[in-house]
């Protein structure tokens, strides 16, 4: 993945957001991704930067911590409590 494309990806969430769910998109968003270079390139930035899209920091040199790990898998282990699944072989 290049930057050029990574950017065109960015372009179609950020449009497709904006058609189908404009509410939600109201007063932008917040996107995390890690320190990839495609991510990181300056193409991209001034992407993000013209669009005012807010970027959550990744802490460098730690592609395995990322910060929706703490509050992310917290929230869905909360919303499966109490239910049980039947393991199917």
């Amino acid at each position: 993945m290049d930057s050029e494309y990574y950017k065109g990806l960015l372009e179609h969430l950020r449009n497709d957001g904006h058609r189908k769910q404009p509410e939600k998109w109201a007063n932008g968003f917040i996107l995390h991704h890690d320190n990839a270079t495609c991510h990181t390139s300056l193409l991209v930035q001034q992407f993000l930067s013209n669009k005012n899209i807010t970027v959550c920091p990744h802490p460098p040199y730690s592609p395995d911590l990322a910060p929706c790990d703490f509050w992310l898998f917290l929230k869905v282990k909360m919303t499966l409590k109490g239910k049980r699944f039947e393991w199917v072989f």
